[in-house]
């Protein structure tokens, strides 16, 4: 590790830190992404920590400020991701550098929650650098001929539009429910998203609404304000109309008390360890000084 260098991150490393992401993913994204998940956000908090040798970066890390609702309490909360190391550089302890680097800041920073989601394999490395395991998380996956027999059975109960997506559209369904002008600041930098285009249907007193984005001919639920199973109905006509594959939620079964996701609606939870839902993933919360442990957001990186 001699000759290694650890510091923060500026926007002055945007383009390093996109061909560092190249380099360790399958993934094309262009810089403008990195830009509003960094250093557009809205709020000063987001921390990236990157470790360099004389060629340049070679490994980093990142903590993401988000506020989650619960019961009218807004959590001021950390999310960890990227974490990330070059290949050519990989096994040399350089990601538990920058984790330790990370676990300063969150020892140093009041919070109510702080999580990460990951594979199996990562898990190890978290717990070793002082992070718990808490529980897993499930893809609940309705193929597209389950939504075409529920379509065809309960088509009444489609009573939902579909409305054009834009961050402003987005704060007015949820000003509905909520009046934090924090948090909605936080749903308007979220939902500006520059690599995904959401869409969103809505009950006419915007009451109830699901947001959901298309990604790899699946429909992926992102957020959801309803009140029962038949909202998600409509989700239905959309997987119909345009031949998508089905419909994914990814979340904990403890999350879903309201909403009975089950094989009467035709929701399943994939546990094999192969094919394009191919596991669980883990959930890991760093546990802080704070009495909250709980974890309360289940969304999938990103999207």
């Amino acid at each position: 590790m001699e000759g290694l260098i650890l510091k923060r991150l500026t926007i002055e490393h945007l383009h390093q830190i996109n061909v560092l992401y190249r380099k360790c993913f399958s993934d094309t994204i262009d810089d403008a992404f990195f830009n509003w998940k960094y250093f557009s956000t809205f709020k000063d908090e987001t921390i990236v920590i990157g470790m360099f040798d004389e060629e340049g970066l070679i490994a980093s890390g990142a903590l993401l400020f988000e506020i989650i609702p619960k019961k009218g309490v807004f959590l001021k909360t950390l999310r960890c991701t990227d974490l990330m190391t070059h290949p050519d550089h990989r096994g040399k302890g350089a990601s538990k550098k920058i984790a330790q680097a990370l676990n300063e800041y969150i020892s140093d920073t009041k919070l109510d929650v702080v999580y990460t989601m990951c594979s199996k394999v990562a898990t190890k490395s978290f717990v070793k650098t002082g992070w718990k395991f808490q529980k897993e998380i499930h893809y609940y996956f309705k193929p597209r001929i389950f939504s075409l027999v529920s379509l065809y059975i309960r088509s009444k109960e489609v009573k939902y539009s579909l409305e054009s997506i834009s961050s402003e559209f987005i704060c007015d369904l949820y000003k509905v429910n909520h009046s934090d002008n924090e948090f909605l600041k936080f749903i308007e930098w979220r939902y500006s998203n520059p690599k995904y285009k959401y869409e969103v249907i809505a009950s006419k007193n915007r009451e109830e609404f699901i947001i959901y984005t298309i990604h790899n001919s699946l429909l992926f639920i992102v957020d959801f304000e309803v009140k029962g199973s038949s909202s998600l109905i409509s989700l239905n006509k959309v997987i119909s109309k345009y031949n998508y594959r089905g419909i994914i939620l990814l979340s904990t079964s403890s999350n879903l008390k309201g909403i009975k996701f089950s094989w009467c609606n035709g929701y399943t939870v994939n546990k094999i360890n192969f094919g394009p839902l191919k596991s669980l993933l883990d959930h890991n919360a760093f546990k802080t000084a704070q009495k909250n442990e709980t974890i309360y957001s289940y969304n999938y990186d990103d999207i």
